[in-house]
């Protein structure tokens, strides 16, 4: 029975506290919801127009490294056509000098 007793003091000091620090900490927590429940739906906001700033760039970023690979393609084919225009003249310019001698 003493040991009873003495837990059930303990259990009501326990609940005592906790109704003293619900009732200390009642005005932070229903100040923090009300942050909260403004904040959110500003934070929601800019966090899509975030997203959709960043898929604009993810976007233009692969529209510039097309268009570094389309030219770079193109370069190497304009350099093969000048190396066999250059290869079909140096043919040219041989034969030519041969057929001078």
């Amino acid at each position: 029975r003493a040991l009873f007793d003495l837990r059930s003091e303990q259990v009501q000091g326990l609940e005592q506290r906790l109704a003293l620090l619900l009732a200390r900490e009642a005005p932070r927590i229903h100040a923090l919801r009300a942050w909260v429940s403004v904040h959110l739906p500003l934070s929601r906001t800019r966090l899509d127009a975030c997203k959709t700033a960043n898929a604009i760039k993810t976007a233009l970023r692969a529209d510039v490294e097309a268009m570094r690979h389309d030219k770079a393609s193109r370069l190497r084919e304009t350099e093969a056509s000048w190396k066999s225009e250059r290869h079909h003249l140096w043919e040219v310019s041989t034969g030519a000098g041969r057929s001078s001698e």
